[in-house]
């Protein structure tokens, strides 16, 4: 029965839930007028930063100066002055006229009491140290009390303690009164500094703001101006207003057209662009639509049928069929046409065919499932014509070892190698006695495994080198097709993947996720912009792959597992070379059957004596 890839009972693509993530409407949105931002009033600003100034001046550092003397914490220091100083130095002066007599001490009282009154009155003028001033009023204190006492006893010394205690009082209030308006004008001084910079401060502000207010309008403006300018959407699809917005956040043109049609990857976008945006310019620039746009999946980007159109096809990745694709021999064409179907197109899930006798280079990064992606088209080989395997690994020859001819080891591989070019000379020699161009024969196709691990395995050889190289230059026409497989796209360095003068050769190549661009651009050549280096290294990615010439579209492989493998019917190819000449000579005639003795001499390339004798009695 035949295989659909794809069951038709799969719901069709559905993208609502892409224009919601987009925040996209069939409509366009009506823009809203801007609001207009007030004015600015400096004046306002500046008078408003000096108030909250004053207003922290009064919380934070009030004036001192102006509260009561009993609220500044100066009452302990005026008792001190008041009531202890007269009474220490009164107590001093009653000792000294005691001891000294009465006439003496009250000389020398008065005279210390008028000397520190004089140096006081000069202390307070020229503003000295409290601790200065306070020796002087002791000096004045402790003189008249030293006078009293030595003049007289009882009252006269009270009195001279009360006037003492007076003088004090008087002398303290005096100072405070002095000092406080010195500390007033120091406080207003500091408070105008404090305001300048404050009106400093403010102004700079406001041309901050005013600045701030400015820019905030000419974005205002451009955005008006984009909003008015933006392409009309009515009637467009989600993807195609996904990908007009996108293309204009990111260029600020609109697009001359976009048409949009649905595949089973995703969709496919025919983009006209405008003539002030080239196609090399779109395309060097479009990751950043693509970061425009938020989709899960990735973009692939080709040049369009005109010169101004491009390509845009976008892969979801949360649409990735991971349903089983078997290999059944119904999905084989007819080989009269000269075709082999590979897989199916993920986008359309149509069968690929491609041609079978032609040279393939199959590219693929080590876990992409490249050795059993292969495995379709040598089963095509090996039901329509000869298959050789040289694997240069050998995991994969113990498969079809029980189907077709296989070569694992050196001298195996070396023997493979040589009885293929045999063939392929032979044939040229049974084409030049039929005077043909092109072989009409069964295909002996060669697939090379691990061609990097071949490939050093020969080069010392200077002789089986060339040979080799042969077979993909000249063997094509003869009807023996070389396929080679590699996981090392390389052309340089010490153990290559593909020889650099095979490569050219290959015009048939399918790839597989390589590792970087330079491996895809020597696995696809000039398709290398199909960016098979940027397919997900998922499993359910392994077979997919990009085939060249076909274009940008994801071809799945057929899976063929083991079982379907072994059974495939047994053919194991034998070269002319490795025949006897009888052998050859009667395979050639069964082929050939009108032909003369010298026809088949000089197809086998022997002398006819050679060959009559190898024919004798057969």
């Amino acid at each position: 029965m035949a295989f659909e890839p794809y069951p038709s009972k799969r719901n069709d693509p559905d993208w609502s839930e892409f224009a919601d993530a987009h925040d996209l409407a069939r409509q366009p949105r009506p823009v809203a007028p801007a609001t207009p931002l007030p004015e600015l009033d400096v004046n306002a600003m500046i008078r408003l930063v000096e108030q909250t100034q004053r207003v922290q001046s009064a919380i934070h550092e009030p004036e001192r100066e102006k509260l009561p003397w009993w609220a500044k914490h100066h009452s302990a220091k005026t008792v001190y002055w008041t009531v202890a100083v007269p009474t220490l130095v009164s107590g001093c002066a009653n000792i000294a006229a005691h001891e000294w007599g009465a006439t003496g001490p009250a000389v020398t009282g008065g005279l210390v009491s008028a000397a520190s009154m004089g140096l006081g009155v000069l202390g307070l003028n020229n503003k000295w140290r409290s601790q200065g001033l306070a020796v002087m009023l002791a000096g004045v204190v402790g003189g008249a009390a030293w006078s009293a006492a030595a003049a007289g006893g009882g009252w006269t010394e009270v009195m001279a303690w009360l006037a003492s205690a007076g003088a004090t009082l008087g002398f303290k209030l005096v100072w405070n009164r002095k000092h406080a308006e010195s500390k007033a004008k120091v406080a207003l001084t500091e408070a105008k500094v404090r305001t300048e910079m404050a009106k400093g401060d403010a102004v700079k502000s406001a041309s901050a703001i005013r600045d701030s207010l400015g820019l905030m309008r000419l974005q205002q403006m451009q955005r008006d101006a984009l909003a008015a300018a933006a392409p009309a959407l009515q009637g467009a699809t989600p993807e195609e207003s996904a990908l007009r917005r996108a293309v204009w956040d990111v260029f600020q043109v609109e697009l001359y057209s976009c048409n949009v049609r649905y595949t089973r990857t995703g969709w496919v976008a025919t983009v006209g662009l405008p003539v002030s945006l080239s196609r090399n310019v779109a395309h060097a620039a479009w990751d950043k639509v693509c970061s425009a746009l938020r989709a899960d999946g990735r973009f692939v980007i080709t040049d369009g049928r005109l010169s101004n159109e491009l390509e845009v096809k976008f892969l979801d990745n949360t649409k990735v069929n991971r349903d089983p694709m078997p290999w059944d021999v119904s999905v084989m064409p007819d080989n009269r046409g000269g075709l082999m179907s590979i897989g199916v197109n993920t986008e359309t899930g149509e069968p690929v065919h491609v041609q079978f006798d032609e040279r393939l280079l199959v590219c693929g990064a080590s876990g992409t499932g490249k050795s059993w992606s292969t495995r379709p088209m040598l089963a095509h080989a090996h039901l329509n014509g000869d298959l050789i395997m040289i694997d240069g690994k050998g995991e994969e020859a113990n498969v079809w070892r029980s189907a077709c001819r296989v070569a694992v080891e050196a001298e195996e591989i070396e023997q493979a190698i040589d009885a293929a070019h045999a063939e392929m000379n032979e044939r040229k020699q049974i084409m030049s006695v039929r005077g043909i161009s092109v072989w009409d024969g069964p295909q002996l196709t060669v697939f090379v495994d691990e061609n990097q691990v071949v490939l050093s395995l020969i080069s010392a050889d200077k002789g089986r080198l060339q040979r080799y190289r042969e077979l993909s230059s000249l063997g094509r026409s003869r009807g023996v097709v070389l396929w080679l497989a590699t996981q090392k796209p390389t052309m340089s360095g010490t153990a290559p993947g593909i020889d650099s003068m095979m490569a050219g050769n290959f015009l048939n190549r399918f790839s597989l996720r390589v590792a970087t661009e330079q491996e895809a651009r020597t696995a696809l050549d000039d398709c290398a912009h199909y960016e098979p280096n940027k397919i997900s290294d998922d499993r359910a990615m392994r077979g997919h792959g990009y085939w060249k010439g076909y274009g940008s579209a994801l071809i799945r492989t057929w899976t063929m597992d083991d079982a379907a493998v072994r059974r495939l019917p047994v053919s194991v190819w034998t070269g002319g070379s490795e025949e006897s000449l009888d052998t050859r000579a009667k395979r050639y005639l069964a082929a050939n059957p009108d032909s003369s003795q010298r026809a088949v001499a000089a197809a086998l390339g022997v002398p006819e004596s050679t060959l009559r004798k190898a024919m004798k009695g057969a």
